[in-house]
């Protein structure tokens, strides 16, 4: 007789195989078929659930299946763990419980721990796995039709979003109408991205509430206490909604207080939120390009559309070089002949661009040519990049020649501990809006005043620095006769469409579009090709770009990989080989003429509680033996390392469990051991850098850690040291990271083993898939959190 309950995706109807979902009592069972995941963990996944149940049949029914410690069901952080008599199990999560020396008195055998789910199903001692016999295939019809009907349960309704379907985005347009339209549909795609849904919100009283939100963990990265929110309805892009300034800020829990009684009052449903700076980036891009037919020079509009063929080389010319002026300072490198050919064919022409590899001396050139700009009378000039970051770094360089500089900031920015070192060179001192933290408001005559303070003292300025969308806001008063983008492969149209509305005479892109591009949220932007920046296109549409080819920062060894597989060969080394080894350290390299390691592990990825990053315990061990091996042998401190990693869930914990897995290593130490993702260090350098590459499957799925410009950027961070971790055969069907594999091998750098004092040859099957990237479909690209 058939039971009553089955697996509501194949009808399987073994109740030793079924498992519950919580929330809906709906059953599922721990059968994959052709699928990656089991139906139970494909349901709780898709529906964003933490908790199942078991049938009262199976002998584990009465369990309770929470952490021991901290009491957590969330099924994708616990585990089971032994004594070292194996008398007692515990179930605990593979956060810090694990790690608790409270919880290790227990004599717990950590080696021990299993996760609950394991290789994306229930472990199988709980719920077994059905034979094939015993469930259909099911198709991705029925499993689509089971998620939609059960989505209002959830209160996670998929709304239909208006930027489906977005207009394929061309190399080269004829209609600047067109242009402008397709722009103006990939800025209302990124707006409705920006948004996050509140799922819970409770009202405190009419002046404020508490709410939580399944937002990208980046929302919360951008969220401080005394910050300002915006609340609105869903996918409302034009109303300006309603701010508030953060109290209380404890992710995801947050706590807001409004000026007066808010206008949503008692409202639960069908709110969003986001940071008023996305929100002022989405208005300054839309404003800006009402300006593209008329602030913008005809020659620059045709380099936008790119209309670069007949006669634009002629009109691009300037009427006379601009004289060509080296700096020369103090401590200020030389320039070599790439860069000097580089700034001399910018000084001859309206339009150029300058492709800068990594290390080659890229904000070296820029302010260089900015140096010569002012000394020609060519002013005042606006250097522009994407992120503050950048702009400081910039700032600083050129001030250093004794030019008068002007650091213009956002009021959010001067805020941050991070614009401390450029209040000297800011535009204003203090926060227009507000005196204090306490919301205190300038008057309308206090600010009139501010505001015409700040224009002084840009005025007086020779060169002006800000991010590109401050200076749509900022500066929409201001003219400049030349306007130079850094970081130029990092910008969308609307970045640099932001800078050029000012007039300028001359422009120049100093970027590399072989590293890392804009942060692009929308799928239907990526899929629509609008992460194609304008110095790719341009240089797809036949422009060729000054290109720098002498690196500063890389070993010799660490550089010809990147240079034959992104450059051309075309990179020379600026450094020896002597300048790029420590003399002192004793670390055991495989090869002891190559500083450069790829550990070949079998470890195995694993879900974080958010269901959407990655995390792999097996990887975090290794790396936790390079970085002792690196101190222990005199080699590296731990501020001379920087650790690479794409996923969140990864960096989180690498930096809970590191302190505890490196136990010769002071926890001191630990406060300047740099762990970041991808982004977070395009543009920046280490000693030594360890990569890990997280995944780890048998169905070969890589998601966007195969992505060609995130692996250029990964490999030529470091100057002393590469190592780099992954699970080889997952990343076998991808032709980049088996080129990277055969040059590590062919090197005596491709290893495998326990230990990372006893590493061997390792070896792999190569593949003849033709896949460039084995991509999951439902992984979303991060900034560095997910």
């Amino acid at each position: 007789m058939q039971n009553e309950i089955q697996c509501e995706y194949c009808g399987c109807n073994r109740i030793e195989c079924l498992g519950k979902c919580n929330r809906t009592g709906l059953y599922f069972c721990n059968g994959k078929g052709s699928c990656n995941e089991s139906h139970l963990v494909n349901f709780l996944k898709k529906t964003s659930q933490t908790e199942f149940g078991l049938p009262p049949e199976n002998e584990f029914s009465k369990i309770s299946f929470e952490c021991y410690l901290c009491h957590t069901k969330n099924i994708f952080q616990l585990g089971f763990v032994s004594s070292y008599d194996q008398n007692k199990f515990y179930i605990i999560c593979n956060g810090k419980c694990l790690h608790d020396s409270s919880f290790l008195k227990l004599n717990i055998d950590q080696k021990s721990y299993q996760n609950l789910v394991d290789d994306e199903q229930i472990n199988t001692n709980i719920i077994k796995e059905p034979l094939p016999i015993q469930y259909t295939q099911v198709s991705y019809g029925k499993i689509k039709s089971v998620l939609e009907k059960n989505y209002q349960a959830f209160g996670i309704k998929p709304e239909k979003k208006i930027h489906q379907g977005l207009p394929q985005f061309q190399l080269k347009y004829d209609d600047p109408q067109l242009y402008i339209k397709h722009l103006h549909d990939f800025l209302k795609a990124e707006k409705i991205e920006s948004q996050n849904r509140i799922s819970q919100i409770y009202w405190n009283d009419p002046c404020s509430c508490s709410f939580i939100c399944p937002a990208r963990s980046d929302f919360y990265k951008d969220l401080k206490k005394y910050n300002t929110v915006k609340f609105s309805t869903k996918h409302n892009i034009t109303v300006k909604g309603e701010k508030a300034q953060v109290i209380h800020c404890e992710p995801p829990k947050i706590t807001v207080q409004f000026q007066k009684n808010s206008q949503f009052y008692q409202k639960v449903k069908g709110l969003v939120i986001e940071i008023p700076s996305k929100d002022r980036t989405f208005r300054e891009g839309m404003k800006a390009l009402q300006f593209f037919t008329t602030k913008i020079d005809s020659l620059f509009q045709r380099v936008f559309l790119g209309n670069i063929d007949g006669d634009f080389n002629p009109l691009n010319k300037t009427k006379r070089p601009i004289p060509f002026k080296e700096p020369k300072f103090q401590g200020f490198p030389s320039l070599n002949k790439f860069q000097k050919k580089a700034i001399q064919k910018c000084l001859s022409q309206r339009f150029s661009m300058i492709q800068g590899p990594p290390g080659t001396g890229k904000t070296t050139l820029l302010v260089s040519l900015a140096y010569s700009l002012v000394k020609a009378n060519v002013k005042p000039i606006l250097v522009c990049a994407a992120t503050n970051v950048a702009v400081d770094f910039a700032t600083t360089k050129i001030a250093s020649f004794g030019i008068n500089v002007c650091r213009v900031m956002s009021s959010q920015y001067l805020q941050d501990e991070e614009s401390e070192a450029m209040k000297p060179y800011s535009s204003r001192q203090y926060n227009t809006s507000s005196n204090s933290h306490s919301g205190q408001s300038l008057s309308k005559q206090q600010k009139m005043q501010a505001k015409i303070d700040e224009l002084n003292i840009i005025r007086k300025a020779d060169v002006v620095l800000s991010t590109c969308f401050v200076s749509s806001h900022r500066l929409s008063e201001c003219n400049f006769k030349a306007i130079l983008f850094d970081e130029a492969g990092q910008l969308t149209d609307p970045d640099l469409i932001c800078g050029c509305i000012h007039n300028p005479k001359l422009i120049a892109f100093v970027g590399d579009h072989q590293q890392l591009g804009p942060i692009i949220k929308s799928k239907s932007s990526i899929i629509g090709k609008y992460d194609t920046v304008l110095l790719e296109r341009l240089v797809l549409n036949g422009l060729r770009p000054s290109i720098l080819q002498i690196q500063y920062r890389m070993h010799p060894a660490i550089c010809k990989l990147p240079s034959k597989m992104f450059y051309n060969g075309l990179l020379k080394d600026g450094v020896t080989i002597q300048s790029r080894t420590n003399s002192n350290g004793r670390f055991n390299w495989p090869n002891k003429e190559m500083p450069i390691i790829l550990w070949n592990v079998q470890g195995q990825e694993k879900f974080a509680s958010d269901l959407k990053s990655l995390y792999n315990d097996e990887e975090a061990r290794c790396i936790a033996q390079a970085i002792n091996s690196l101190y222990m042998s005199h080699t590296a401190k731990l501020a001379q390392i920087g650790i690479i990693t794409p996923y969140a869930a990864q960096q989180d914990y690498l930096i809970k469990s590191l302190p505890i897995y490196c136990t010769t290593i002071p926890k001191h130490e630990f406060d300047y051991l740099e762990i970041k993702s991808v982004d977070g260090f395009q543009g920046r350098e280490k000693d030594y850098i360890i990569m890990s590459f997280v995944r780890s499957n048998n169905k070969k799925v890589t998601g966007f850690s195969t992505s060609r410009k995130r692996l250029c950027v990964s490999i030529t961070r470091a100057k002393f040291g590469l190592i780099m971790i992954m699970n080889a055969n997952t990343f076998s069907k991808s032709d980049d990271i088996m080129e990277l594999i055969k040059f590590y091998r062919d090197n005596r750098a491709f290893v495998e083993g326990n230990q990372i004092n006893n590493l061997q040859p390792s070896v792999i099957t190569y593949s003849n898939s033709q896949n460039h990237n084995v991509f999951d479909f439902e992984e979303e690209e991060e900034d560095g959190f997910f």
